[in-house]
């Protein structure tokens, strides 16, 4: 009896952690971390602000305990390798197609990388540096050995990987105003996302894959 009660109790409070961290991640990514109030997430979470202290001892920790959660499953879902025996425009494609859902699953992580990157930073440690470095690094050497092969035009990866970084964050860090410029409809939408996805594989494809293999891959 004693057992199952300790056992509720550890699920009831692993659920308000997670409500927190949830409602956290919104409130960090809609207001950066200086405009982010601890009352405002307390109630998105449905509890009071003693009960978020109880869990993270400040905003500080709070956000970076955000962070590193949402940077640790976005790493360890994008971290898989790449198959070099499959075409190169279709194994980026396949990769970037993976990053695109992440990113419409987790929206506020766009945003709140996007602030750490474009300022100073808030994060206490170069954390978000150190976790997706060896992603990047990964990619690079992919793109490299490719080229090396032939499978891939001749191309300063450096510059690629910054341009794809760009095109996949930027379209999820649009405001309202922005996007009302180039979409008709809300940008967001599974019909207009799909057709994202579309374009952003014909883009690397055509960037990335020497003209006369692009016949044998249409």
């Amino acid at each position: 009896m004693i057992e199952k009660t300790e056992t509720k109790s550890a699920i009831r409070s692993t659920n308000k952690r997670r409500k927190i961290l949830v409602a956290a991640e919104r409130e960090f990514a809609c207001n950066g971390f200086a405009g982010a109030r601890m009352k405002t997430i307390a109630e998105a979470a449905g509890l009071d602000k003693a009960t978020i202290y109880h869990y993270f001892g400040s905003k500080e920790e709070l956000y970076n305990t955000v962070l590193e959660d949402v940077l640790n499953s976005f790493v360890a879902l994008t971290s898989k390798g790449f198959d070099h025996d499959t075409d190169p425009g279709d194994e980026l494609a396949e990769f970037l197609d993976v990053v695109l859902d992440f990113l419409n699953e987790h929206r506020s992580f766009a945003l709140i990388l996007r602030q750490e990157f474009s300022g100073p930073g808030v994060a206490r440690s170069s954390f978000p540096e150190q976790a997706l470095r060896p992603l990047v690094d990964q990619v690079r050497r992919y793109i490299d050995d490719s080229v090396l092969k032939g499978e891939m035009r001749r191309i300063d990866s450096e510059h690629v990987l910054y341009s794809i970084y760009e095109i996949l964050f930027g379209y999820f860090t649009m405001n309202n105003s922005i996007a009302s410029l180039f979409f008709e409809e809300k940008p967001y939408s599974k019909h207009v996302l799909k057709r994202r996805k579309e374009h952003i594989a014909e883009v690397i494809r055509r960037l990335l894959v020497p003209e006369e293999m692009m016949d044998g891959i249409r």
